[in-house]
């Protein structure tokens, strides 16, 4: 039993830390809290261009000059494609139906084969200073600048704990119809922002226009700064600020697990052709030279660690990354 943190053993505290099982079993954890805000002003922006859309969502998240961001508590993305657009607009549990029946007409009056929206909460009332009328003001503010389709800004008010259990309620409906309890074969990238772009033309308005899809399509951009690179967790290569999170969350509920998972390898070997430096986020890799090229040029490093905390590779063989 050891004890590590970010200043005792900070190698192992490190090593572990997106580490993949392969240097400990982590028994025991100190999380430090705060406390939680009362409510959330809960917002919807939707976009038919993805370069604004893109833009702005890196608007929301970027440091001011002080070092600090703004208002935002939470910034996610979410791409629909045309195809099922309204099924999926409706599967989001935000939107009513006469929303969504105007954000598909907006789909055919710009012709996109794509629509996109920004997810925003802006978190208060955690002090007294913190009310319904400030986090308007605030909100506003930080919206004034965007360039989100006009009209189409979408906004609730409800409890922080109501924001945070919004999947249980989906869960629930999706579970009654007999949707949930199924495969979900799930792909999860880190795109670096540079390409970005490239992924949408690719992905959202080349491969996926055809696909039947059930789950959400989520991306949203992350500050690199915000990440230690000491810890096992890799990130894209390069020195780009930001790098965006794709996370295609199929769900296999017309027998087509193996199609999906083929839709899956012609993703990847689309990005692989394209030259698109992603990482997959938790990946399983048959081959060690695969692993080698995730990892990149932290691999030395993985391999000291291994050999160090776990000589007789024995931990989380399943991985195939090393052998025993």
């Amino acid at each position: 039993m050891v004890t590590c943190s970010k200043a005792v053993n900070s190698d192992l505290f490190d090593a572990v830390l997106g580490g993949l099982g392969q240097f400990g079993v982590i028994t025991r954890a100190r999380i430090a809290v705060e406390p939680a805000p009362a409510r959330a002003r809960w917002v919807r922006l939707v976009y038919t261009d993805f370069a604004v859309f893109s833009a702005d969502q890196e608007r929301l998240v970027a440091a001011r000059p002080d070092g600090t961001h703004g208002p935002w508590s939470y910034v996610e993305g979410t791409a629909y494609v045309n195809r099922g657009l309204a099924g999926a607009l409706r599967g989001a549990g935000f939107f009513s139906d006469a929303d969504v029946a105007r954000i598909v007409a907006l789909a055919a009056a710009r012709n996109a084969t794509a629509v996109y929206s920004i997810e925003a909460t802006l978190n208060y009332g955690g002090n007294a200073t913190e009310t319904a009328s400030s986090a308007t003001a605030a909100a506003a503010a930080s919206l004034a600048g965007l360039r989100f389709e006009p009209g189409f800004s979408f906004s609730r008010d409800v409890s922080y704990v109501e924001f945070l259990d919004r999947v249980y309620g989906e869960e629930v409906t999706l579970d009654k119809a007999g949707l949930w309890r199924v495969p979900h074969p799930w792909l999860n990238l880190f795109v670096p922002s540079s390409r970005i772009a490239d992924f949408d033309r690719g992905v959202f308005k080349g491969i996926l226009q055809t696909a039947d899809i059930a789950g959400p399509l989520i991306i949203y951009p992350v500050n690199k700064s915000k990440w230690d690179g000491e810890m096992s967790a890799v990130t894209p290569e390069g020195e780009e600020e930001v790098f965006y999170m794709v996370a295609l969350l199929f769900s296999s509920v017309a027998n087509d697990l193996a199609l999906l998972e083929a839709q899956n390898r012609r993703i990847l070997r689309f990005c692989d052709l394209a030259g698109i430096g992603y990482k997959e986020y938790l990946p399983h890799y048959s081959v060690r030279g695969d692993w080698v090229r995730h990892f990149a040029g932290g691999w030395d490093r993985f391999v000291r660690r291994k050999d160090k905390y776990d000589p007789k590779k024995l931990l989380s063989p399943g991985q195939g990354i090393f052998t025993s």
